[in-house]
């Protein structure tokens, strides 16, 4: 058969590639023998092809109990990667004995090898395998004694224990239609997982313990998790302290009682107990509490020049279901500092309250000191429905930015309000006291990123947004706007109105200029 895209009508699926196949019976053996060769080359469906497919061998005793004497071979492609495939398959099919060597080509991302061995029964669908062996990225995962997979009823698995470099997965019992099994992993670590999951990079080691009992959909059982020494292997979060989580979960079909308790150092307590859901329709009962030096977050935000201080409290409590969440509680910040060293931001004796009271978040006395004055913060934000926010923001002789740059004392009063999923209206005043603007010598380099397109290339075209924030600002610096530097030194004042949208503003201003230049820059 050359053109096996003749059949695509028949099958209900384009196919293609070539087949041929031949058959021998020989009735002169007791019980018949037959003798087959099957040969294919790219043949598959468009997005999966075996470029070689060879099958040879004999049947012997077809009319009585068949005994299988046959070679498999397959050559392929998997996402661009040349693979193969050998198998032996002997014996008759209440005992077939299969000898498979898969593997894979390339670099040392790419490349793998899997040997195994096993016994199937056909009669019983059941497989016990005696060996096997993965080869990946430089790590090896084996089987540590024999095991049975059965597939009677279901699927379950009997002595499974699997070894990868110094970690252990054991399990015994049944996994479907039911549940029935117990399951341990033991002394896991990320250079274990590094092959199979190259984007995980952590210190420290994780134990798991398992044992579940009922239905997929309503199990019961326990699960443990312990996790010692935990941190980022790589990158700035290195710097981050090591921490150990416990996590207890008693699996009780639709809801399960839970226990965390997680901890780094001195700097981070957190506990968490209470009903979890297992659905959305379950109900929620949660307690959280802890306490968070956020120094512990230096490590990560000083690498873009940030610097965080203080203390985080937090007592909630959760209820509700995942549908219609309903939580309680607050989070307290006291002795807070933020610096934004690039930017000459820096905001200290911070302090404030977030509380949650059923479907909605409160924001009380968020109050910060920049400079000589002082920044507050208050309002709330629904959770339901559109997310209704309420925000407004005040400054009284603040100076949030003092810098080389730009150094700015103003006064503000800002409000934010309206559903946060569709409008929102930003309306107010600014009243810039006095501000110092310093035109520097020289601009750093920066280098441009180009958007470099393949010819043919799909561009995914920008999603869509119904998001957007009205302006109604009022801008007013009747003097004292200092601009210095490449020659210039000016006073300006003037009034500016922003109107319009964030994305399609417009404004209106006038000016004045209390003092000008002897002489103009060049400009850069």
């Amino acid at each position: 058969m050359p053109h096996l895209e003749d059949l695509a009508n028949l099958v209900g699926q384009p196919l293609q590639g070539s087949l041929s196949a031949q058959l021998d019976f020989d009735g002169s053996a007791p019980g018949g023998r037959a003798r087959v060769r099957v040969d294919a080359k790219d043949a598959g469906v468009p997005a999966q092809q075996l470029t070689v497919l060879h099958l040879s061998g004999n049947i012997d005793s077809v009319t009585n109990t068949p005994t299988l004497a046959l070679r498999l071979s397959t050559r392929t492609l998997i996402k661009d990667v040349p693979s193969n495939l050998r198998a032996q398959i002997q014996g008759p099919l209440d005992a077939v004995a299969l000898q498979v060597t898969a593997a894979t080509e390339g670099d040392e991302t790419t490349r793998s090898r899997i040997n195994t061995a096993a016994t199937l029964d056909v009669e019983r669908r059941e497989l016990r395998v005696s060996a096997l062996e993965l080869k990946y990225r430089g790590e090896d995962a084996r089987l540590l004694a024999p095991a049975v997979l059965s597939f009677a009823d279901g699927f379950s698995v009997d002595r499974l224990r699997v070894g990868l470099g110094e970690s252990v997965l054991e399990a015994q019992g049944r996994l479907a239609p039911t549940l029935d099994l117990t399951a341990s992993l033991h002394n896991l670590t990320s250079d274990l997982l590094h092959p199979w999951l190259p984007n995980v990079k952590a210190d420290g080691q994780v134990d798991v313990e398992v044992e579940l009992h009922g239905s997929a959909a309503q199990p019961t059982g326990s699960v443990h998790l312990k996790g010692h020494g935990l941190r980022a292997h790589s990158g700035s979060a290195r710097g981050l302290p090591p921490g150990d989580v416990s996590i207890e979960a008693q699996l009780q079909q639709t809801v399960a009682q839970l226990k965390v308790e997680a901890a780094a150092g001195e700097r981070l307590q957190l506990h968490i107990e209470g009903q979890a859901p297992l659905n959305r329709t379950a109900s929620i009962a949660l307690k959280a509490s802890g306490t968070v030096d956020l120094l512990l977050l230096n490590p990560i935000l000083e690498a873009g020049g940030q610097r965080l201080l203080g203390q985080a409290k937090l007592d909630a409590q959760v209820a509700g279901t995942l549908a219609d969440p309903q939580a309680h509680g607050s989070l307290v910040l006291t002795h807070g500092e933020i610096q934004d060293y690039p930017r000459g931001l820096r905001l200290t004796d911070i302090s404030g309250t977030l509380t949650a009271d059923g479907d909605q978040l409160k924001l009380q006395n968020l109050m910060a000191h920049a400079g000589p004055g002082t920044v507050a913060v208050n309002g709330s934000l629904g959770l339901a429905g559109d997310m209704p926010l309420a925000v407004k923001l005040q400054a009284h002789n603040a100076r949030p930015l003092a810098s080389d740059l730009i150094t700015a004392n103003i006064d503000m009063d800002l409000t934010l309000n309206g559903p946060l999923q569709k409008k929102i209206d930003a309306a107010g005043s600014l009243h810039i006291i006095r501000a110092d603007l310093n035109i520097p010598n020289a601009l750093p380099p920066s280098v441009a990123l180009l958007d470099v397109r393949k010819p043919g290339q799909q561009v995914q075209p920008p999603r869509p947004s119904n998001f957007e924030i009205a302006l109604n600002l009022a801008v007013d610096a009747p003097r004292a706007i200092f601009v210095r530097g490449r020659g210039l030194d000016s006073e300006l004042g003037g009034s500016l109105h922003v109107g319009g949208t964030v994305a399609d503003p417009n404004s209106a201003a006038a000016s004045t200029c209390a003092a000008v230049p002897s002489t103009w820059p060049a400009l850069p």
